[in-house]
């Protein structure tokens, strides 16, 4: 057997209703989408995210290897 539908508000939604069985196994293959290089929406662009993170800073050099010299140094009264 094979229906067809549509998404609607997130919700797969059958042209022609039908009722199954609880339980029953069922297969959705998705036949075309448009705008398929499009961004989901409310998706991040995370290279961008990554890029503002890894952005260079002013440290001292060595820092990664003193970290933990740097770190109580900083809380010293």
């Amino acid at each position: 057997m094979s229906y067809t539908g549509t998404i609607q508000n997130g919700q797969l939604v059958l042209t022609n209703p039908i009722t199954l069985p609880e339980g029953t196994a069922v297969v959705v293959s998705i036949e075309s989408v448009e705008n398929a290089d499009a961004p989901v929406q409310g998706s991040l662009d995370w290279l961008s995210e990554v890029e503002k993170l890894a952005r260079p800073r002013q440290w001292p050099e060595g820092y990664a290897r003193n970290l933990d010299q740097h770190l109580s140094a900083s809380h010293r009264p």
